[in-house]
């Protein structure tokens, strides 16, 4: 109870000095340029303190709990079946894509993204469903990184891929998914995610033989950063096919707003 007490406390201060940084830059800006105070000073304060408890509590609880138990699984996984199985290599392909898919679903950054895209597309583009297009994006770039690690693949091959693969879907892709598609990536690896994805590659870096921790064990970060692209720019397209292929000009039309197709 001591070290999670040590825990809290060490989380709360470095969480204040982030929080006060922020607090400060919006101050300067509201006494400088617009010159006058924010409004509902009684709201912002309790959503302060409120924002300041929950990323105590979430910081706490990944570094006491999900983060050990993934370098746990990592290692664990990695070293069955040392010789090389490919059931081996499946089961851990397997464990790293569901745990990085439900990380994922739980990333504040992505759920407030979801919630404001679908009230600034007024319901065209759904909250719930991004956000599971992005997860599993998250969790197929996860396991990509696995397979990376697992094969000594040279990570500027990986990277160039994934870059030509966004390049290229990205062309003829509609003009309104495009921005938020780049987009979805940065946000579902934040708070929740990198410090899992960063266990996950050390741990798996570190139990295969000729694989470095620091050499091998970073970077997968960069897969679950370019694969919600890949997977939401597919979804776009598939959207696109939906609508090339409905009976019905009131269907195609519905599936053209979901994905902004007729604006280009």
């Amino acid at each position: 109870m001591e070290d999670v007490a040590m825990r809290l406390m060490a989380a709360a201060v470095d969480v204040a000095i982030d929080l006060a940084a922020i607090a400060a830059v919006m101050g300067l800006f509201f006494g400088l340029v617009l010159r006058r105070a924010p409004m509902g000073a009684g709201p912002l304060l309790l959503g302060g303190f409120y924002l300041l408890a929950g990323l105590v509590l979430l910081r706490t609880g990944l570094e006491i709990a999900l983060v050990p138990l993934g370098f746990e699984m990592a290692v664990a996984l990695t070293g069955t079946g040392g010789d090389g199985s490919g059931v081996a290599l499946v089961r851990l392909l397997l464990f790293v894509g569901l745990i990085g898919f439900a990380t994922a679903l739980i990333e504040p950054a992505l759920t407030a993204m979801a919630e404001r895209t679908e009230a600034v597309s007024g319901g065209a583009i759904r909250a719930r469903p991004f956000r599971a297009v992005v997860a599993a994006g998250v969790g197929a770039g996860l396991a990509l990184g696995a397979a990376r690690i697992h094969a000594g693949i040279a990570f500027e091959e990986f990277l160039a891929v994934m870059v030509a693969a966004i390049a290229a879907l990205s062309w003829g892709a509609p003009k309104t998914i495009r921005p938020i598609a780049y987009d979805s990536g940065a946000v579902a690896t934040s708070l929740a995610v990198v410090p899992l994805v960063a266990a996950l590659g050390i741990g798996i870096a570190g139990a295969l033989p000729g694989r470095s921790p620091l050499a091998d064990g970073f970077g997968m970060v960069t897969g679950a950063l370019l694969l919600p692209v890949i997977a939401v720019l597919l979804y776009a397209r598939l959207q696109l096919w939906r609508a090339a292929h409905a009976q019905g000009g009131g269907k195609a039309d519905a599936v053209q707003v979901d994905t902004g197709a007729g604006d280009r």
